[in-house]
């Protein structure tokens, strides 16, 4: 049950126009409700029936149903309403009265849609087998679902995402397995229910303040649905319609530079994955000509931004939630490729750019992987002749998105860091993003130096939600031990923090200003600027970091705090004691690890400041905690420094703590 407060935050987040929409799409679950009351013990008796007369199924065992770490031996009964995490299964009612946010009525729902978005099946099809084992497989598990999902009813019909993702999965799977007789037999009925699950898209997009990437994700479905299944008789009209709504929703979901407004690389990686399925389905549908050239323009900025963010071992700079789900299953299994080298390659094959090979076969190998294009890649473009539009990518090493707010830099001596600051998330709930403004964050080879903390969980744990999602999990300040912006719901802020970066001087010796107006909204306002200045050129590698906070009256005393949250591999020692606590105008960390430089980090405070190593606090509230898989955390050290006053000087300074040994050979 949703709090009188998250209502209040959610409304204000809503224009008039939204409001009305919102009491249309009410009055439309209505009828829906309705029809599903007189039908849905029908529809389960006649369900029990048709499973009692299934067709013969492959030998058991044959295949495997595999969804984050979980696996279910198929055939095999499968429970399609069931969080198999938790073992809770959600109730077979009309979907608008099942509240997928309550844990205790049906688990964690991303565990259950997971399941159902059948990325598995593209796999299947690609395994064949004798006696059409495959297409028999495939068929009988989507006639399964057909039966226990009737039109309406239950928890996998309360997201047109999901339909969306699941329309894709059975498109490319029938594509794969065209010459099954057991699919070609099964397809008209497949086709029925692709048809109500297109039409409860079309008719519930997520629009207004939830149109983010999910809208992008059900306009893909609609165009999949259109073209892999031409026979239905809304076809052209749905992928007409899809290809007018992507090309809007990338100009207003995606910067002219390349990064998603989201402010989520996660999120980032599905926008640009969903545009590349679009442009894909309109080549297969059309032809080259049918491709707009903005779509490709925009996409090619977004495989930039992917290359600039992401290091030789695939690894993102984390900014915002991360997800952990795919677009397609056409890459699964252990030795797969990873979301972002396998953007790489599709941007190779796309726009012949030479830089993405290179980064993507760096990726394949630190993977232990012979360098190809990847699975996903080779299924859309296999058959492409000639790029489709030729592009070369920018030179490093430094990489500056003014729009979006990301400064990266990717250095031939092993160093990266990103400094973030840009506007804090779309659309007006932005669901994804976190607290996180003016952070920076630093990496030397594999090592990750200075983190940020991760995402961990969605739906449920809202402490922990908060606590991932809080400005203490990122290398930034604090204001009075509150957040930048304020929470109003799991996924949704009730305020803003918006940040712009000014580069003040970029090359090897870059110098990069931020300012963010997310304590404007105290009583009495505080700002915050913050200051990265690299070494000089010719001198060893080193980082200054400046933070400049100050009250707007004099007579206010606040609290101020500077977490530096370091990576899991990095231990971190207090120079000159065996404590973890000093009191101080500054104080020196030591930063070792393995196959990386020792460090020094120096803070000096203006006034003194207390400074503390933090390692996994419960809390209340929790911190020092880093994620990188879902539902997966462990205990990380915190540098925190805290100091009061009406203004504060807060200088980090990083340096290596002895000569530079030979660093790892980068691009």
């Amino acid at each position: 049950m949703r709090s009188p407060a998250w209502y209040l935050a959610r409304l204000k987040a809503m224009t008039p126009g939204e409001m009305f929409w919102r009491v249309g799409q009410m009055l439309q679950r209505r009828r829906r409700r309705a029809e599903v009351q007189k039908c849905i013990l029908a529809c389960a008796l006649e369900s029990v029936s048709e499973r009692d007369n299934a067709a013969p199924l492959p030998p058991d065992g044959a295949f495997t149903i595999r969804f984050f770490d979980l696996e279910l031996p198929y055939p095999g009964p499968v429970d399609w309403s069931r969080d198999y995490r938790s073992g809770v299964s959600a109730p077979a009612k009309f979907y608008g009265d099942v509240d997928y946010r309550d844990a205790r009525e049906v688990g964690d729902v991303k565990m259950t849609w997971e399941l159902n978005r059948h990325q598995f099946l593209p796999q299947w099809a690609r395994a064949g087998g004798p006696d059409d084992v495959a297409g028999r497989a495939i068929a009988a598990l989507i006639a399964d679902w057909i039966r226990a999902n009737p039109r309406y009813v239950g928890i996998n019909w309360g997201s047109s995402l999901e339909a969306a993702l699941r329309i894709l999965s059975w498109g490319i799977a029938l594509e794969i397995a065209k010459d099954s007789p057991a699919l070609r037999d099964t397809r008209p009925a497949i086709a029925a229910s692709v048809r109500e699950q297109a039409q409860f898209i079309r008719t519930t997009l997520s629009l207004h303040s939830s149109a983010n990437n999910h809208l992008m994700g059900e306009l893909t479905g609609l165009l999949a649905a259109a073209t892999f299944f031409p026979e239905l008789p809304e076809a052209k009209a749905w992928g007409g319609f899809a290809l007018r709504s992507i090309l809007r929703e990338t100009d207003r979901q995606v910067f002219a530079d390349g990064v998603a407004r989201e402010q989520a690389i996660y999120y980032h990686h599905y926008v640009a994955e969903y545009i590349a399925t679009a442009i894909a389905l309109m080549h297969r549908a059309g032809g080259t000509a049918e491709v707009p050239t903005q779509l490709l323009e925009r996409l090619f900025r977004m495989i930039v931004v992917v290359h600039a963010a992401t290091d030789d071992e695939g690894r993102p700079f984390e900014i915002g939630d991360t997800d952990d789900g795919a677009v397609t299953g056409l890459n699964s299994g252990d030795h797969a490729a990873g979301v972002y080298e396998s953007l790489l390659w599709t941007g190779h094959r796309l726009f012949g750019a030479e830089e993405f090979a290179h980064h993507a076969a760096a990726i394949a190998q630190a993977a232990g992987r012979e360098p190809a294009h990847d699975a996903k890649t080779d299924y859309w473009w296999g058959q492409l002749e000639a790029p489709l539009l030729a592009r070369e990518v920018p030179a490093g090493p430094d990489f500056f998105f003014p729009e979006g707010g990301w400064f990266i830099t990717r250095r031939n001596d092993g160093w990266q860091s990103l400094f973030k600051g840009g506007p804090f998330g779309y659309p007006s709930i932005a669901a994804h993003a976190h607290a996180d403004q003016l952070s920076f964050q630093l990496r030397y080879g594999k090592a990750d130096v200075l983190t940020d903390s991760g995402t961990y969980c969605y739906h449920t744990m809202d402490a922990w939600r908060r606590a991932f999602r809080g400005t203490p999990a990122h290398n930034t300040v604090t204001v009075d031990d509150r957040d930048q912006a304020e929470v109003g719901g799991a996924f949704l802020w009730s305020t803003h923090a918006d940040a712009t970066l000014t580069p003040e001087m970029l090359g090897d010796d870059f110098c990069v200003t931020g300012t963010h107006n997310g304590y404007q909204r105290l009583s009495d306002p505080v700002s915050h600027k913050r200051t990265l200045r690299a070494a000089p050129e010719g001198e060893a590698p080193g980082w200054t970091i400046t933070d400049d906070l100050r009250g707007k009256r004099k007579s206010v005393s606040h609290d101020f705090e500077l977490n530096w949250n370091v990576g899991p591999a990095v231990a971190v020692q207090l120079v000159g004691s065996d404590a973890e606590t000093t009191s101080s105008g500054g104080a020196e960390f030591l930063l070792t690890a393995r196959d990386m430089p020792d460090l020094l980090l120096t803070i000096t405070a203006e006034p003194p400041a207390t400074f503390c190593i933090h390692h996994g606090d419960d809390g209340p509230p929790p911190r020092a905690w880093w994620s990188r898989r879902y539902l997966h955390k462990q205990a990380i050290l915190q540098i925190s420094a805290r100091t009061s006053g009406a203004a504060c000087r807060l200088t980090t300074v990083i340096r290596l703590a002895k000569p530079p040994a030979t660093a790892p050979d980068k691009r």
